[in-house]
């Protein structure tokens, strides 16, 4: 295993791990997987209750976690070492309260698109845009696939599991990521090519204007550097 991703993971193993937000779209569910592996404890926390949340209960049944539903809770906050927040959480404004308590005592705050593009230790395409997102990464996954290039295709993408993938990143030659606004939020770290297919106000009803939504998206290339690549759309 590439010795930063190695690093990464060992790193955890004393580390008590908080999943803000587990949800039904699979992103809560990657990365419970993903710490029940590597974590010394699992707590898992959601606003909605354990009958809404069945469909992903059924899928840890064997696994052993810490639940609390139908709201958050600062005492979770405090117990953890990591909080990986669900990308969805930044669209909820009644949990926007205990990411904001974390950050002013100095919590760890990932996402699971954070870690894969700090550790992946293969090629990242990131793929955003307000339209054309999913079939652009998916057409780059397979031209890349029918050219021999081992590709993982994660993100936004339904039932890829990002993390999942992660650990087995070093046998590929590229990662390819769709990317939606709530996952570039609060990203500190950009893809090696980013690509910006179209932007359009196609959702404001989640931002106080336009321009906050474009500092959602300008986060895919915020942080590259100057080996890196920005692809854009000269007609929109």
């Amino acid at each position: 295993m590439d010795q930063n991703l190695s690093s990464y993971i060992e790193s955890l193993h004393n580390k008590k791990v908080l999943i803000f937000g587990l949800g039904l779209q699979g992103g809560g569910l990657d990365a419970a997987l993903f710490f029940a592996k590597h974590a010394k404890a699992v707590k898992i926390t959601d606003l909605k209750t354990a009958e809404q949340l069945q469909a992903t209960l059924a899928q840890l049944e064997e696994k052993q976690f810490n639940y609390r539903f139908g709201g958050h809770s600062l005492e979770d906050i405090d117990w953890a070492d990591l909080i990986i927040v669900n990308p969805d959480i930044w669209n909820k404004k009644e949990a926007l309260k205990y990411l904001e308590y974390a950050r002013e005592n100095k919590k760890d705050i990932e996402t699971s698109v954070s870690i894969f593009l700090k550790y992946c230790p293969c090629q990242t395409i990131g793929v955003t845009g307000s339209r054309g997102k999913t079939t652009t990464a998916q057409a780059i996954f397979t031209m890349l696939t029918a050219c021999s290039k081992k590709t993982i295709l994660a993100g936004n993408i339904p039932n890829c599991m990002t993390l999942q993938q992660l650990e087995k990143s070093e046998d590929y030659d590229f990662a390819v990521l769709e990317l939606s606004n709530f996952q570039l939020h609060s990203l500190e770290v950009s893809p090696h090519i980013a690509i910006i297919t179209s932007i359009s106000p196609d959702h404001l009803l989640s931002y106080q204007s336009m321009d906050e939504y474009l500092l959602d998206k300008r986060r895919i290339t915020a942080f590259q550097r100057g080996a890196d690549w920005l692809l854009l759309n000269q007609d929109d």
